[in-house]
């Protein structure tokens, strides 16, 4: 196997929210990103003690440096009682964040306060390296009104540390509610994914720069998924392609992977479930680190 690809990390919550532990922080490695062996006796690596004291959709990132590791999640926990309308119009517009230089010793959580007094709760952040400014860009979906109307974009700050942002501005709007946006960079090219509301359905668009005007992607699926969300996209090693990870989450089944061989005139073909497997805990929006052989050899304790 290729020293620089080792393996793979997955940072995820669990499905189930019916008690404090299914929305933290649990982390499943594999060694060819479609069999998972869940970590430290499938329990969680993380929970947080501030906010609502839940985290979803947990976000894993590996800084420029390869000194620092970052986690941002969504402060939310339906488990408390919560209900979806009051979560999604008066939610939190707080970050969950980590830090860590190991993978293994995290940081105290921490917050980034987006400062959307106005906005419904905020979702599913992500960040990606901006090549062009040298920073992060971090991403998030919130509901808002403009223009007097009422739904779900996304919006964005600048980080170099991840302890100081810059002001939210409007990164994405569209005609529906867009949520779950992911982003990837492969041979001078980004590529974003987002879940449309309305349809359930994943959109893929490209562009050279983030704040470039994107151009979608025509038809990037063999067969169009639909009743999806929680996009999660990373390159499978040995020059193997890429691997997008979508929820079924309408019909309950969880994670489903699909592949194709360059992100460029994508077309993610669906592996049958033969192919894969996910382990014994329910796997919900959260995200894969690719990982070195040292960084894979961390986690042996853990196992």
């Amino acid at each position: 196997m290729d020293m620089k690809n080792a393996g793979y990390l997955f940072c995820f919550f669990t499905g189930k929210e019916k008690n404090e532990k299914d929305e933290q922080v649990y982390f499943a490695l594999s060694r060819d990103g479609l069999h998972w062996e869940d970590l430290n006796g499938q329990k969680p690596l993380l929970c947080s003690e501030i906010g609502t004291k839940g985290v979803r959709d947990p976000f894993l990132i590996r800084l420029e440096d390869k000194k620092k590791y970052i986690i941002i999640a969504t402060d939310l926990h339906i488990a408390s009682g919560t209900s979806w309308e009051e979560a999604v119009h008066n939610g939190s517009t707080k970050l969950v964040c980590w830090e860590s230089s190991d993978l293994l010793h995290w940081s105290e959580p921490y917050f980034f306060d987006t400062e959307m007094a106005d906005a419904g709760c905020v979702w599913a952040p992500e960040a990606v390296y901006d090549r062009e400014n040298g920073c992060y860009m971090v991403f998030w979906s919130a509901m808002t009104e403009r223009n007097g109307e009422k739904r779900h974009r996304v919006y964005a700050s600048r980080t170099k540390d991840f302890h100081n942002f810059s002001k939210a501005f409007l990164y994405l709007e569209k005609d529906t509610d867009i949520i779950d946006m992911t982003i990837v960079y492969e041979d001078g090219e980004y590529y974003r994914f987002y879940k449309d509301e309305e349809n359930a359905e994943i959109h893929m668009d490209h562009a050279k720069r983030l704040m470039d005007k994107f151009i979608p992607v025509e038809k990037p699926f063999s067969e169009k998924p639909e009743g999806v969300e929680g996009p999660a996209v990373f390159p499978l090693g040995n020059k193997k392609g890429w691997c997008l990870l979508l929820d079924y989450f309408r019909e309950q089944k969880g994670y489903v992977p699909f592949v194709t061989e360059k992100l460029s005139g994508a077309k993610f073909k669906e592996l049958p479930e033969e192919c894969y497997n996910f382990g014994r805990l329910k796997k919900r929006h959260g995200s894969i680190l690719n990982l070195t052989q040292e960084e894979w050899s961390r986690f042996e304790k853990l196992r």
